[in-house]
């Protein structure tokens, strides 16, 4: 078959070549294409560190937990979240006050509560999108040891 040859010369070049996962055919792609929703967050929810308890001025024993998850409900990496107090919480801290998800879609950031008793609100939020968003409620006890709740000094 002389029109057989030039086929099989072009083919064994591809392959010599190296041919890539994505190349297109003249029919469209050669494989599926994912869709927005692959990589794209549509939850965000508290997973770790709410309800906690710690003297003022304190760091709380467990840093707060967000996972990010797309709409198959994978989760989501390298997706930035923004951890902040909500309202005037003078001294309080964030360590970090933004955290990037890791391979599990978790985000962390370490709480140092504010200068006043009672309860602290922070609010984690996408920051690509703001309305993806959690809120952990801690406290801040008036505790002159700086007891993080549990554990007896007897000193």
């Amino acid at each position: 078959m002389p029109g057989l040859r030039p086929l099989v010369i072009a083919l064994a070049t591809l392959i010599a070549v190296g041919c890539s996962s994505d190349l297109s055919l003249p029919a469209g792609p050669s494989g599926p294409v994912p869709g927005p929703s692959a990589s794209t967050p549509t939850t965000l929810t508290a997973v770790a560190g709410d309800d906690q308890r710690a003297g003022v001025g304190q760091t709380l024993d467990e840093p707060l937990t967000v996972q990010v998850l797309d709409a198959a409900e994978h989760p989501v990496e390298g997706v930035q979240v923004q951890f902040a107090f909500e309202g005037d919480n003078a001294g309080g801290s964030l360590d970090p006050a933004t955290s990037t998800t890791d391979a599990t879609g978790h985000a962390k950031a370490t709480v140092r509560l504010g200068d006043q008793p009672g309860e602290q609100t922070i609010v984690a939020a996408v920051a690509d999108a703001p309305a993806l968003s959690t809120r952990f409620t801690v406290t801040a006890t008036k505790d002159d040891r700086g007891h993080h709740g549990g554990g007896d000094d007897n000193d």
